[in-house]
């Protein structure tokens, strides 16, 4: 069933942050996160993968290699036949030659255009590796940015019983004046307000703690705050698929390079031609049957073509086929995963609505019996350990139910945050 409910509380003041005055949200920390040290390596990523990118381009242009070789060889090549009036040459066993050999790609079956588009595949799944990264601080953020909500919200409830025991001791101590109550029973009030401003002197130590670890987590020690709001808690969608979790689209990247790295295999098997061009000195030149040092020039075209690879390319084929089942079996796992974290959160803010409900009866009961003790405490009729038991009773449930608003707002960011939903 569909429900609204709105958390109506107050931005808190945070003593703790910056003197500008600044309104800090949520979805404002989210967004911050893409700015943290980690959210800033996208461009770095993104340098790394043109620069990948031009090299890969390089494989359709030239390359020239200057070469050298000195060989001794143990036998050449001689003239046998006796010509009257000819005597062929004694080729020398020693040989030598340097030489600028050019070669230039005509065509490669598509492998280096699938190679780009795999790199393109790699730069997609490292780009959604950091957000996957960033997308899991999310959680982690939230329940410190709850906790100083916590935190506030346990200091107003002190400071609210503070107001309510200076309201008590100025009746009590006109009671005292005409004689109706002792001096004790003030005193023992006083007592009891002295203890609460013992325990207001804890939240700023715990505010400044807890702001300490979010500052860690986002990783930038200059975000300021003067106030925090609660987050409003909207409908709830019936549908519990996490759709829009960045794990997702890393799945589909993942299967998406099993398909690019398949085509590459494709490619690889077919035929590759290139134009080659060879300009050199030596001895000899391309007249074997000279000893002389010469210069020499050679143009051609080769061809390349494995025709069989003892079922390699078939073999990678399948490894692939099988990650991609192996992709998607782990995508399915997840999901579920996620799904089932997220009916748990659902159970547990239905726990929450009830409990809030039933905190509204417990505190009005509670209260209907402190105002009875506190004019039979004026009266002298119960003690001040009598007023104070009760009057303490009806301030714990007013602070639970407080906080239990909070924890239902929390677990409606964190069922958002599973699905991939924004705030």
């Amino acid at each position: 069933m569909k429900r609204l409910l709105i958390i109506c509380l107050a931005a808190f003041p945070l003593s703790i942050m910056g003197q500008q005055k600044k309104e800090l949200t949520l979805s404002q920390l989210f967004q911050m996160l893409d700015n943290t040290p980690v959210g800033q390596t996208r461009q770095s990523i993104d340098s790394v993968y043109a620069l990948r990118q031009k090299n890969a381009a390089t494989g359709f242009l030239p390359s020239v290699n200057l070469v050298g070789q000195a060989t001794y060889q143990t036998d050449v090549t001689a003239v046998s036949i006796p010509i009257p009036g000819f005597s062929a040459p004694e080729m020398d066993k020693d040989q030598y030659k340097i030489a600028l050999e050019a070669n230039q790609l005509i065509y490669d079956g598509g492998v280096i255009k699938r190679r780009r588009a795999l790199l393109s595949t790699e730069n997609a799944l490292e780009q959604n590796s950091l957000q996957v990264e960033l997308y899991g601080k999310r959680e982690q953020v939230a329940n410190l940015y709850f906790g100083l909500l916590q935190a506030q919200v346990a200091e107003q409830q002190v400071m609210l019983m503070v107001a309510s025991l200076d309201k008590r001791i100025a009746e009590l101590s006109v009671a005292q004046k005409k004689g109706v109550v002792l001096a004790s029973t003030v005193q023992s009030i006083k007592a009891e307000r002295l203890k609460l401003e013992q325990r207001l002197l804890q939240f700023p130590a715990q505010r400044e703690s807890i702001w300490a670890s979010l500052i860690a987590v986002m990783g930038d020690s200059t975000i300021v705050a003067d106030t925090l709001r609660v987050p409003l808690v909207g409908a709830q969608s019936s549908s519990l698929v996490p759709i829009a979790r960045p794990e997702f689209q890393s799945f589909e990247i993942q299967a998406s390079k099993t398909h690019s790295l398949s085509d590459i295999v494709a490619s690889s098997r077919m035929p590759q031609v290139a134009a080659f061009a060879n300009i050199g000195y030596g001895k000899p030149g391309l007249n074997m049957l000279s000893n002389e040092w010469d210069t020499y020039a050679l143009v051609g075209v080769r061809l390349s073509w494995r025709v069989w690879d003892w079922n390699q390319a078939r073999n990678e084929k399948q490894q692939l086929a099988i990650q991609r089942s192996i992709i998607s079996k782990r995508m399915e796992t997840f999901s579920n995963a996620i799904t089932g974290r997220a009916e748990g959160i659902r159970a547990q803010m239905d726990m929450l609505e009830k409990q809030m409900a039933m905190d509204k009866e417990i505190i009005q009961m509670l209260s209907d019996v402190e105002q009875d003790k506190a004019s039979m405490l004026a009266n002298g009729v119960v003690t001040s350990s009598d007023y104070v038991a009760d009057f303490n009773a009806v301030s714990a449930a007013k602070l639970s139910l407080e906080i239990r608003k909070l924890d239902f707002a929390l677990q409606w960011v964190l069922l958002q945050t599973v699905l991939g939903n924004n705030l």
